[in-house]
């Protein structure tokens, strides 16, 4: 039987049980040489049945590298209208020009705008310079939040002006979402004119700033995140956890290690390997875990502890995040959605709503972002939690924490 054909049979086998279907098909895919990927191809050169190449593209995704496999396919797709959308999926490594042609595609033919707001939704997210000289013929709202990244002056200084004619926050934040010096300068001009000191010092998290002695508020380069196979990478997710660790404040289940980076594998010269955590249960009543991560023991600041339980996950198995270097360094200004955003290490966090760093309870100081752990789908099925768990690191105090947002 051809891949094809299997994938088929899997994608018709069931009925209104989308993430059964997805998990199905990626389950087989992930089964096959080379991480599935000609598997893949001769899935989506050998069909023109949408949902086949919609999940097959989905699983492409999951797959770091294979640039030129990617392009392939994209470039075939953009052929095909109705299977065009499928494209979306892989925006990230595709070539200035098919970039380029996707975006001529959609100013050129208005009639088809629907079928490639999909597409141009993930350039937005990936590439927004390119999407930024056609600002006046885009007529997608949302597409238009995502040129906030890295606009020019003369964008933070207009939305400067509307906050002082209104007195509204939300030009605010869109003027934080830029992440440029210029918008960084006007924040602090803005500072004696907000009540809320808190305010103020969460719009300068959100353009890349700490409040206090004026650091980063993340870590550069930024990459983009890849669940792959138990020592494919020295990062590791969901890995066995021993000994006293911190339990649910609702339910008392241990926590579970969510995410354990290599310092030595990252280019942010850390002295100490940053390793985060979250609970393993279904109770959704913690906010944050802040932990104490000292070379023999995990010390809770927040929640109750005890013993471990080293065969909880809240991972589907003890796996590796494979990183890609992003291709928007500025940071992605369209706010995240939950079960269907990236992974990332580095960076400055794509919320869900802006929000506030965690302050380190040793030095008492804003932590700077690390990670960003999505609860979506990975090659060998869902992770095990919901919303997106953002991680934080103060690396002189080996102390990291985990927040959530759903």
């Amino acid at each position: 039987m051809t891949h094809l054909k299997k994938v088929q049979q899997l994608v018709e086998g069931f009925v209104g049980a989308d993430p059964d279907r997805r998990n199905a098909v990626f389950g087989y895919l992930s089964d096959q040489p080379e991480a599935g990927v000609p598997a893949a191809l001769e899935c989506l050169f050998g069909t023109k049945d949408t949902l086949t190449v919609e999940y097959v593209a989905q699983y492409l995704a999951l797959v770091p590298g294979r640039r030129e496999a990617k392009t392939r396919v994209a470039e075939t797709l953009r052929q095909e209208p109705n299977l065009a959308p499928s494209a979306s999926w892989l925006v990230p490594w595709l070539p200035d020009e098919l970039v380029s042609g996707f975006i001529a595609d959609y100013m050129e033919a208005p009639d088809e705008r629907r079928q490639l707001a999909d597409v141009l939704y993930e350039i937005g997210v990936y590439f927004p310079e390119k999407l930024r000289p056609f600002t006046r013929r885009i007529d997608d709202d949302y597409v238009q939040r995502a040129l906030f990244a890295g606009g020019p002056d003369s964008m933070a200084d207009g939305f400067l002006s509307i906050w002082r004619n209104s007195g509204e926050l939300r030009p605010l934040i869109a003027m934080a979402l830029m992440r440029t010096e210029r918008a960084v300068h006007n924040l602090m001009e803005v500072r004696d004119g907000l009540d809320d000191a808190r305010q103020w010092e969460t719009l300068l998290e959100l353009s890349g700033r700490l409040p206090g002695d004026g650091g980063k508020a993340g870590s550069f380069p930024a990459f983009m995140g890849f669940v792959g196979e138990s020592g494919a990478s020295r990062h590791v997710v969901g890995g066995a956890t021993h000994g006293v660790v911190p339990l649910c404040p609702d339910c008392e289940f241990p926590a579970t290690s969510l995410l354990r980076l290599s310092a030595a594998d990252l280019p942010y010269s850390l002295n100490a390997d940053p390793e985060f955590f979250w609970f393993a249960c279904d109770c959704q009543e913690a906010e944050s875990l802040t932990v104490g991560t000292g070379p023999d023991e995990v010390r809770a600041y927040d929640a109750p502890q005890g013993t471990a339980d080293p065969e909880s996950r809240i991972s589907p198995g003890v796996l590796s995040l494979l990183l890609e270097e992003h291709p928007n360094q500025v940071g992605v200004s369209l706010r995240a959605s939950p079960g269907s955003s990236q992974h990332q290490v580095g960076g400055l966090p794509r919320w869900v709503e802006p929000d506030r760093h965690p302050v380190c309870p040793e030095c008492e100081q804003a932590m700077p972002y690390l990670a960003t752990i999505d609860s979506g789908k990975t090659p060998y099925g869902d992770m095990e939690f919901d919303g997106i768990l953002y991680c934080f690191w103060c690396d002189g105090c080996r102390v990291s924490s985990t927040q959530v947002q759903y």
